[in-house]
């Protein structure tokens, strides 16, 4: 029905942003941060259609001061809904103009400043082929376009009653579940803001063969939740203390109204009986894992696919469960914050046949919700890489806090979230979506940016040789990021930017991308820790290492690896470097502490300085990233 919503001014929207639909029977998914605007879509229609009165060219009651971006009306709402031109066939009222010849079909909505009540007045008018049926003056006042009627041939008062139509027809699609915070705060039930047309059919219906087939078939679902089903239910309206709200009856027998029941139960039966009378057509819920237990949204999310082919859903979430359901033809809509502007980017995870979502699930083991819901990633291509660099940010963070003079703590999960990228996997990786020549075709390519487009890359050196596959793989990645910043939306990184050809002089003068200096990353432990690491392990039963009497711990080298250095400051039986790796980077992930990046440690092993200043630099620049994409001070 809707294939794109377009949001100015509104709340938290400054500027013009489009929210891009699913088809019908599929989900639209929006995905971001707290307070990025993703409650503000349901609000949105609520504003438009739930609480207010529509007439042939005005909407009364639906917005107040608040609405506004900042509460600054110097310039009016802007609410754009483009249609599916098939929607037209819907109208009653009747057109001269041919059903075949609309390509575009719009309905737009201004709202104005407040009068003394402060109440808004909207005006709404529709466009065909993005010809306006009305147009507004600069004092707000419409008049009907005579361009309009004479390309389509339409007199005015068609027009406004197919305004009114239009108007009416989604508010009569529209079923809204406002996030279980609203509920809970509001002086009326969740039944009143959502579930008037469902009581008032239960009404009038309840007891007609109609309404209890469709009981039955929702009391049916509730036990294949494994919920506890009523017998029956009862709608009730005009009561003297609320709007409307539902009874249910229970064996013992006994009964509830739908206060005295959790919001996700009154949430799933009035989604299922919706759905099952076929009534709603667009279904936005706000959060709905706020409701619902996580197996049991799993459940509800393949039931209402099942029930809902017709049915435009718009689902908000924070949650990896709720996105381990995306399927192919489902949208994903990122919300994220600009300075103080909402702003929504949409993100496209399903790529052909070899979708990033599955790649991401099974090649690499990662959650998609995890990647999808953080704010920023940091690729690194292991999962000694990810202990390390886990582990470093939270014993450098209290230092990078104090120096910087940063207040904000950091969230991971939130503000950052550290990928795999599976070491030589990492060839499959683009972190740009423009086509363009590459080492194999580009369908063998992972699109990181569809997955989340804060992208931050982290490489060993590994001595590759020039020219090497490697280089070349370090160099193209390196170029990828490095041209994201060109049009970064933060100043700084368009700074940044590196306008030359990448290099192994200015590879590291990239905002968003580290190759680690040290040959690897263990040639960045900490001499204290590598001491207690190997003391422990010479300790242990079966362990031949041989620590000489005036032992040297600092590793640091572009060259070597940790085990060849330790054999020249003659080590004995030193294991392999690969049985070294992973053992090593758990006890440093456990034991490291922000003295360990201390210049001048007391009572342990001193650093070296290069290794040291080397990588606060390298912690400093990823902190600094994952600070600036999440707006944070």
């Amino acid at each position: 029905m809707i294939e794109k919503i377009t949001i100015e001014n509104f709340r938290g929207f400054k500027e013009k942003q489009a929210l891009e639909l699913a088809k019908p029977g599929s989900i639209t998914f929006l995905v971001g941060p707290n307070n990025s605007g993703k409650s503000n879509i349901p609000r949105l229609f609520l504003n438009l259609f739930g609480k207010a009165t529509i007439h042939p060219n005005k909407i009364f009651d639906g917005f107040f001061d608040k609405d506004f971006f900042r509460k600054q009306k110097d310039n009016p709402i802007k609410i754009g809904l483009e249609f599916s031109p098939e929607l037209w066939k819907h109208l009653e009222t009747k057109s001269n103009f041919p059903e075949k010849g609309i390509k575009k079909f719009d309905l737009n909505f201004f709202v104005r400043p407040a009068n003394k009540e402060k109440k808004h007045s909207i005006d709404y008018w529709f466009s065909i082929n993005s010809i306006s049926s009305f147009l507004i003056n600069q004092r707000g006042n419409l008049s009907f376009n005579p361009e309009f009627e004479s390309n389509f041939n339409d007199n005015e008062d068609n027009t406004q009653k197919r305004n009114q139509e239009l108007g009416k027809l989604i508010e009569k699609s529209l079923l809204i579940f406002e996030s279980i915070r609203s509920w809970e705060t509001s002086s009326k039930t969740s039944i009143s803001e959502t579930g008037n047309s469902l009581v008032k059919w239960l009404n009038e219906n309840g007891t007609e063969s109609a309404g209890e087939d469709l009981k039955n078939k929702v009391f049916q679902t509730f036990k294949e939740f494994g919920l506890e089903a009523p017998f029956n239910v009862h709608g009730v309206i005009s009561d003297k203390n609320r709007d409307a709200y539902i009874i249910y009856d229970f064996d013992g027998p006994f009964s509830l109204e739908d206060s005295d029941l959790g919001t996700g139960y009154n949430m799933v039966f009035i989604l299922l009986a919706e759905l099952i009378r076929n009534s709603k057509k667009i279904i936005l819920i706000d959060e709905i894992e706020s409701h619902l237990h996580p197996g049991l949204i799993r459940l509800l999310m393949r039931k209402i696919r099942e029930l809902g082919k017709n049915v435009q859903f718009i689902i908000s979430t924070h949650s990896p469960s709720v996105l381990s359901e995306f399927q192919e033809g489902d949208q994903l809509m990122r919300f994220h914050k600009e300075d103080i502007q909402c702003k929504i980017t949409k993100a496209n995870p399903m790529i052909g046949n070899d979708s990033e979502m599955g790649f991401l699930k099974k090649g690499l083991g990662i959650i998609p919700g995890d990647a999808l819901l953080t704010n920023s990633i940091i690729w690194v291509e292991g999962p000694t890489e990810l202990l390390w660099i886990r582990g470093w940010l939270r014993a450098f963070l209290p230092h990078f806090k104090k120096t910087k003079g940063k207040k904000s703590n950091l969230i991971e999960g939130m503000h950052y979230s550290i990928m795999l990228t599976g070491g030589n996997l990492i060839e499959r990786y683009k972190f740009e979506d423009k086509n363009h020549e590459v080492e194999e075709p580009d369908d063998h390519y992972i699109h990181v940016l569809r997955v989340n487009p804060n992208a931050f890359g982290i490489i060993d050196s590994d001595q590759p040789v020039a020219n090497g596959k490697k280089w070349k793989r370090t160099i193209r990645i390196a170029e990828e990021l490095n041209k994201l910043n060109q049009n970064h939306s933060i100043e700084r990184f368009k700074e940044e930017f590196v306008n030359e050809p990448i290099s192994e002089q200015n590879l590291n003068s990239i905002p968003n991308f580290i190759r680690l200096s040290g040959r690897e990353l263990e040639n960045f432990i900490h001499p204290q820790l590598l001491k207690e690491f190997l003391e422990n392990r010479a300790k242990s039963s079966g362990s031949k290492i041989n620590i000489p009497q005036k032992p040297e711990y600092n590793v640091f080298s572009t060259q070597f690896q940790i085990t060849e250095i330790l054999e020249k400051n003659g080590f004995k039986n030193i294991p392999e470097f690969s049985s070294l790796k992973t053992p090593l980077s758990d006890f440093v992930f456990d034991e490291i502490a922000p003295i360990h990046f201390e210049d001048k440690p007391k009572d342990i092993l001193p650093p070296d300085p290069h290794m040291l200043l080397t990588l606060k630099e390298h912690l400093t620049k990823l902190l600094e990233f994952i600070y600036d994409v999440n707006w944070l001070d």
